[in-house]
């Protein structure tokens, strides 16, 4: 049934990027099911987790963890290529973003970190990328679900979670350019932590991380 999904999902995201925008209706038929689906593979993946003696590294390997992970990863990807392609930015607002938030960011912030999805992190930036300054009023629970949480995972050494990195700051940059003002509408202690996360990307090894970094440093003067 897992692998039968994942192919369903896949064929619908090959579809959404061959029609484009008419994609819509399509997604407006599945999308309930589809979030609902994605909920019940996060809620099982953690209490699979929580029943097991295993270590976590090593439940992540097993292979229906995997296959769930595998459908939850599709239907961010199908997701990510719908709002892409869309163009009606205010039906994206209204009617696809309030009912992802919950599922999504909650599994997020929920999940032990060897479960948290980058996609996840990549969905919200293509979100802020496409929908700009109408995301600002979002982008607060957005910093809430993934910023902390995903800090801790990133920073206890330069090698752990590449995509997650990345990911995050791409984040970070796309709210910059795009939702400045939703940076003062963040917690107090939020501010320190995103100049502090800016700090720490711009001295990453990682050459990517240390460019991006210095690009949102630059972009946050600026602003």
């Amino acid at each position: 049934a897992m692998k039968q999904l994942q192919t369903i999902i896949r064929t619908n995201e090959r579809v959404a990027v061959a029609l484009g925008n008419p994609y819509t209706v399509q997604l407006g038929h599945i999308y309930v099911d589809l979030l609902n689906v994605y909920k019940a593979f996060s809620e099982l993946i953690n209490s699979t987790i929580a029943a097991s003696g295993a270590t976590n590294a090593h439940l992540m390997h097993t292979s229906n963890v995997r296959a769930m992970r595998a459908v939850k990863k599709e239907t961010l990807r199908l997701l990510d290529t719908f709002i892409d392609k869309s163009e009606d930015n205010e039906l994206v607002l209204n009617k696809f973003v309030p009912p992802l938030l919950d599922p999504i960011l909650g599994d997020y912030v929920r999940s032990i970190p060897e479960a948290r999805d980058p996609e996840v992190l990549s969905l919200f930036t293509c979100l802020i990328n496409k929908l700009q300054s109408l995301m600002t009023q979002e982008v607060p629970r957005v910093f809430e679900a993934v910023f902390k949480c995903t800090l801790d995972m990133i920073t206890k050494n330069f090698e752990d979670f590449p995509e997650h990195r990345l990911a995050f700051f791409k984040l970070l940059k796309a709210t910059n350019t795009h939702c400045f003002a939703a940076l003062f509408a963040i917690p107090p202690e939020h501010h320190k932590l995103v100049v502090d996360s800016v700090v720490w990307a711009f001295k990453h090894t990682e050459r990517t991380v240390a460019e991006t970094g210095l690009e949102i440093l630059h972009e946050l003067l600026l602003n």
